[in-house]
């Protein structure tokens, strides 16, 4: 996880990768403050983020392949 200084906010980003795509992608929350307590919280959100995507990408694969 990495924090950008937005001037009176922070934005909070963890990078992760696609297993459709095999790429790196980046997701991200913003919060007010740049402290301890806020750091957990952000990394608790971008877990569930995280979690969130990729259980749509599990939901994908499991269509079936359609030929026609």
């Amino acid at each position: 996880m990495y924090i950008v200084d937005l001037g009176d906010k922070y934005k909070y980003c963890e990078r992760y990768r696609d297993p459709l795509t095999n790429k790196r992608k980046i997701t991200s929350v913003t919060l007010a403050k740049n402290t301890k307590q806020a750091q957990h919280q952000a990394q608790m959100l971008l877990q569930a983020k995280i979690a969130k995507i990729m259980s749509q990408v599990k939901h994908i694969e499991t269509i079936p392949d359609i030929t026609l």
